[in-house]
């Protein structure tokens, strides 16, 4: 979970029965997409690139020549394959964390006298 926002399970789950578990979580997902934005798009122009380069080469030493636009099309669809699954909205990471805050925190023995 990100260390940016760390908040208990018992305190989510009030922010939750208020109503304000929802804004908080949108309120710091736009403040996270906007600030890792350029590394994200940085990150897909290099995939994007390495891609590209290898599929040129590749296609440089068949008898078949594709078109550039072709090879496009082929770098757009092997790009967003490697690129994978989109990392996690922050929603869902909070939520995971409390989940798994909550689930240490019911295993804990409780002893007593």
């Amino acid at each position: 979970m990100n260390r940016d926002l760390y908040l208990s399970p018992k305190f989510a789950d009030h922010l939750r029965k208020i109503g304000m578990l929802e804004a908080l979580i949108n309120a710091f997902k736009s403040y996270r997409e906007r600030e890792n934005f350029p590394f994200v798009e940085e990150q897909k122009r290099i995939i994007k690139q390495a891609v590209f380069k290898g599929l040129c080469d590749y296609y440089g030493q068949a008898a078949k020549k594709p078109t550039v636009e072709k090879i496009l099309e082929r770098t757009e669809e092997i790009a967003n394959r490697l690129y994978g699954k989109m990392p996690k909205t922050v929603g869902e990471e909070v939520v995971e964390g409390f989940e798994k805050d909550k689930e240490k925190s019911e295993k804990i023995p409780i002893i007593e006298e």
